[in-house]
């Protein structure tokens, strides 16, 4: 006997929703910027778990290892916008912060 649906699916895709409402954009690059994280943690959970490789005692050899995988490159440079930000809004602190320091 075939089994068929009495009340199949009807209305928009959790998607279209997104996209109607205008926030698509912003929802797939928050999940993005949380798989990544997700992904890094995952990777940090696994090399603290083995004995550290002479090449993986930084961040800076951790992340060229990282930056070899093309998928994680493509998401890693579409983040360089927000990271030119940031930096600008760092720098920007440092010189307030500076500025305060030295007094009127």
């Amino acid at each position: 006997m075939k089994h068929t649906k009495t009340n199949p699916p009807r209305g928009s895709t959790f998607e279209s929703y997104l996209a109607e409402a205008g926030l698509l954009k912003e929802a797939t690059a928050t999940a993005r910027k949380r798989v990544l994280a997700w992904q890094n943690a995952q990777a940090t959970k696994r090399s603290a778990a083995k004995p550290a490789k002479s090449g993986m005692r930084s961040f800076e050899a951790f992340k060229r290892k990282m930056l070899k995988n093309p998928a994680f490159k493509a998401e890693y440079d579409a983040l360089e916008p927000e990271f030119a930000l940031l930096r600008k809004k760092i720098a920007a602190r440092a010189a307030a912060k500076r500025k305060r320091a030295a007094g009127p």
